[in-house]
């Protein structure tokens, strides 16, 4: 006798609801977005009003936050378990070293309107991002990774020499001091980040 196979009940099979499912992961999609709209406003505005240059490291950093946070925003939707904590957190010690560069080392104006998207507004909703939303394992090496970033545009920098910073020129007076100088300010700030992220978790860093 042939025994002829169960098929479930239709009417059991209970839909998605796509809309509800996706309601919970909108914020944080939305919140991408305009770390998105910020860092390519602030490139777009330099390119446009101010005739800027992609190798100069404010606008790279924000170009690198826009494609970055593009491909996030993407991610909030269709793979939502996907943190990128680590990614985020080298991102955030990268606009750090944008931010204090120009405040300490440069002119420090943000009259320009992109001025203030790429010196000011990009760097803080990057830093947000990773050290109050960040969610998975913080670890302290995450941050601390970002100095790659730096590092890669230091050397770039060196490669081409552009002349864009007088004092990361290797025959300038105060190369030798202000390159290691940023750097173990750049690590400090790094170990501070990834304190505060293990701190706003509820747990410490973990190694």
């Amino acid at each position: 006798m042939t025994t002829v196979p169960a098929f479930p009940n239709s009417s059991a099979i209970q839909p998605v609801d796509l809309p509800r499912a996706l309601a919970p992961l909108v914020p944080t999609w939305l919140w991408r977005l305009t770390v998105v709209a910020s860092a390519a406003g602030g490139v777009g505005l330099s390119l446009a009003s101010y005739g800027g240059d992609v190798r100069t490291l404010p606008v790279a950093a924000s170009l690198l936050v826009a494609v970055t946070y593009t491909g996030l925003a993407v991610t909030a939707l269709a793979a939502p378990r996907v943190e990128a904590t680590l990614l985020r957190g080298m991102l955030a010690v990268l606009m750090v070293v944008v931010a204090g560069v120009h405040s300490v080392l440069l002119t420090g104006d943000y009259s320009p309107g992109w001025s203030v998207l790429v010196h000011a507004v990009t760097p803080a909703l990057v830093v947000a991002d990773y050290v109050l939303l960040a969610r998975g394992p913080i670890r302290l090496w995450h941050p601390i990774a970002g100095l790659v970033l730096p590092a890669a545009y230091l050397v770039a920098y060196r490669q081409s020499d552009p002349g864009f910073y007088g004092f990361l020129e290797p025959g300038s007076r105060n190369a030798d001091l202000v390159v290691p100088g940023l750097a173990l300010v750049t690590l400090g700030g790094a170990l501070v980040l990834g304190w505060l992220a293990s701190l706003r978790a509820g747990r410490p860093a973990a190694r």
